[in-house]
């Protein structure tokens, strides 16, 4: 399972997060705002590899210990000005391109596409992996002759206000519905932009089994970090 992002450099910090805790594949697509051939471009480029080498150094100390991480950084660059047709679009944030880049350099057969302030549960991977899981989840997505391929939207949250000093996010689906109940976090951007997450069912997901009874450290959610 290849977890798929993509980022601006200002969300390095964010990156080394994720390549610290996710043991699995990684392919990331990062937007270097500047041309491909520009000093600026060269010295981000520095700036990815030093936030490689941290997170490697990182991870050597883990539990991981001496694996040579799984990881595919792609960096994409500013649209060169003859190429710019409308100079208002062309120059947002790219983040579908940035995301197609992600999937493309992906080797896994499944992936895991998120954006990278998220969090994945602690032990998600294992989980995903553990007595067969990761056959079982291919068969049950690649589809068939009578049924298409199936994508699973996986519940996201992130804090309803500022955590107290101290505090930290919730390690499981228990955790999580409790910390829910009391106003500590919600669905992501639900109070401010529902349709943008009405594809999840946040009160189902609250209702299953791994969010209403206490459990190791296991589920399957993302956490906004803030």
């Amino acid at each position: 399972i290849c977890l798929v992002t993509q980022c601006s450099l200002d969300r390095l910090p964010r990156l080394e997060e994720l390549l610290c805790c996710w043991p699995g594949e990684l392919s990331v697509a990062v937007f270097v705002d500047c041309p491909k051939g520009s000093a600026g471009a060269a010295a981000s480029r520095q700036s990815i590899r030093e936030t490689c080498a941290r997170a490697a150094a990182t991870r050597a100390l883990g539990s991981e210990g001496g694996a040579v991480p799984l990881w595919t950084i792609t960096a994409t660059y500013q649209l060169a000005d003859a190429e710019v047709r409308c100079e208002v679009y062309d120059r947002l944030y790219p983040v579908n391109t940035l995301r197609n880049v992600a999937l493309q350099n992906a080797r896994a057969d499944l992936v895991f596409l998120l954006d990278v302030d998220f969090v994945p549960s602690n032990g998600l991977f294992s989980l995903l992996l553990g007595a067969g899981g990761a056959r079982k989840l291919k068969d049950a997505l690649r589809g068939s002759d009578r049924q298409p391929p199936t994508a699973l939207v996986i519940p996201a949250f992130e804090a309803a206000c500022k955590p107290r000093s101290g505090s930290m996010l919730p390690s499981d689906g228990y955790a999580l519905r409790a910390a829910h109940e009391a106003g500590e976090v919600e669905g992501f951007h639900v109070g401010h932009f529902p349709r943008g997450h009405r594809a999840t069912d946040f009160d189902r997901w609250l209702a299953g089994r791994e969010a209403t009874r206490p459990s190791p450290a296991r589920g399957g959610f993302v956490g906004q970090a803030q």
